[in-house]
């Protein structure tokens, strides 16, 4: 079988070969099955697009949307496909602000741009703005890739495309999606009933 290209990829990749875990939606379990929802967040390497004194590069998505300083139960990921598309994506947050809080607070949202190639850095843009990395900048990040194996088949778009280009996804504290949409109003009517979904009114 290693002497097949093809099925040798497929055994060097193990587990990541069949994607990311993803839960069937039953009665009761705490996500919209309809809405994308049950399936493990991918993680992905990201970069900045704003300029901070601090800023070290690379990072991993999940270290920038589960932050520490981050309160709220569920936090939201906005995947872009440009950036005009940041302003729209910001205005489509604002009829968050009525929803109940702590479960989505739109100030902790994450923005990430789905394009590589933009390597700009603006001190106006925001401090919660990134694009993906590659596989190579992880690589040359010594911070990050110190003790690691460079890594390999790595898909930057992976996250785009488990959620079959959704453009608003609400994660989990767990790591799981609880839904995506490409709306702002199928966005605010799942957040609204968030706490009907999960019993807790």
């Amino acid at each position: 079988m290693q002497a097949i290209p093809s099925l040798n990829r497929t055994l060097e990749k193990g587990p990541r070969a069949k994607g990311m875990i993803r839960y069937s939606w039953k009665e009761g379990l705490p996500f919209l099955g309809k809405a994308h929802g049950g399936i493990c967040l991918p993680q992905v390497f990201c970069a900045p697009l704003f300029k901070h004194p601090k800023d070290t590069g690379v990072s991993f998505t999940d270290d920038l949307i589960f932050a520490r300083h981050k309160v709220g139960i569920f936090q939201l990921v906005v995947l872009l496909e440009s950036l005009p598309d940041l302003k729209h994506a910001r205005s489509a947050l604002r009829g968050l602000r009525k929803q109940p809080r702590f479960y989505v607070l739109p100030e902790e949202t994450t923005f990430i741009l789905q394009d590589p190639q933009v390597n700009i850095l603006e001190p106006n843009i925001g401090d919660d703005v990134f694009r993906l990395a590659t596989a190579d900048e992880f690589a040359s990040n010594e911070l990050l890739c110190r003790g690691r194996p460079v890594p390999q088949y790595y898909d930057m778009y992976q996250m785009k495309k488990d959620l079959h280009g959704m453009r608003f996804v609400i994660v989990r504290p767990d790591r799981f999606v609880y839904a995506a949409c490409d709306t702002s109003a199928q966005l605010e009517s799942i957040c609204e009933n968030i706490p009907k979904i999960l019993g807790i009114m």
